[in-house]
């Protein structure tokens, strides 16, 4: 009987994780279908049950319901319990287990974005709140930076994340229109959290227009485009500043979630390749996904 996979968002038809989870287990032999699900915000609580009793045996989770999966799951497990946001869910003995593998698909891909980068400096910029802002800080804790600012529109949202950190004291918290005057003349590796729906501006990423190329030593923006470049990193390119897009972290954390729904290694050479096929316009792809 084939198993059903999915992953669900709002929207969703944009993400590559269908294409890269199908060919993984279609490299390996198994009978299973991953596809898309475009959950509406107001009903998703309910929705989420339902994928049980439909027959789902997993699912992804994007945005924006990685913290309503937390809360939903039977149980939740790893590092998914100290950040609260679940990205991977697998049916197990008939309950939801709720995990998260954005933390080591970041760090993973990071650590080599910044390997070839070779811009130092040791402040680090987050931009955003959220969910994936708790895996990037717990990715970076788990990397032994010693100074981070994290950024965000609504600062008590940023409060509220870092109660969650509290015994990290390399981290501060600002106020995203404050961004320019907090850089102190250092040099800061900034990563970007935030949706690209945050800042709908044609052309442009506003939370950096005002930051002078001098004070940033690299840009990785955990979103990606399929039909070209963020904008947060046609700004990056622009200024020669060492870039990476979303695409990396994508493969890696879906690489442990595929081993977390099946029990065996993920074919990662074949998913990239799945991923670089959807995508003409990356030529370079496969080169910046190292594997």
């Amino acid at each position: 009987m084939k198993a059903f996979f999915g992953i669900i968002g709002h929207p969703v038809e944009h993400s590559l994780s269908p294409c890269f989870q199908q060919a993984a287990f279609d490299a390996c032999g198994i009978d299973a279908a991953y596809v898309p699900m475009n959950l509406d915000p107001l009903r998703a609580e309910d929705t989420i049950f339902c994928l049980k009793e439909l027959g789902v045996s997993g699912f992804n989770v994007t945005l924006p319901f990685k913290e309503l999966a937390y809360r939903k799951v039977d149980q939740v497990l790893g590092i998914a319990s100290k950040i609260r946001s679940v990205n991977t869910v697998f049916l197990k003995d008939g309950k939801w287990e709720g995990y998260n593998t954005d933390v080591s698909g970041f760090v993973k891909s990071y650590s080599v974005f910044l390997e070839k980068s070779s811009e130092p400096a040791d402040h680090f910029i987050v931009l955003g709140a959220g969910g994936s802002a708790r895996a990037v800080l717990e990715g970076l804790a788990s990397m032994g930076v010693s100074s981070v600012s994290v950024f965000n529109r609504s600062l008590e949202r940023v409060q509220s994340l870092l109660k969650e950190f509290s015994s990290e004291k390399y981290i501060t918290l600002n106020e995203l229109s404050k961004i320019k005057a907090s850089l102190d003349g250092k040099r800061w590796h900034i990563i970007n959290t935030l949706s690209r729906n945050a800042f709908p501006v044609q052309g442009a990423f506003p939370p950096l227009e005002t930051i002078e190329k001098s004070s940033v030593a690299s840009v990785f923006d955990l979103s990606y485009g399929r039909e070209g470049e963020t904008e947060c990193v046609a700004w990056a390119k622009k200024r020669g500043v060492p870039f990476s897009d979303g695409l990396p972290m994508l493969l890696f954390q879906g690489a442990l979630s595929f081993e977390i729904w099946t029990g065996i290694p993920a074919p990662v050479k074949e998913m990239a390749k799945a991923m670089a096929k959807a995508l003409p316009y990356r030529k370079d792809l496969m080169d910046q996904l190292s594997v």
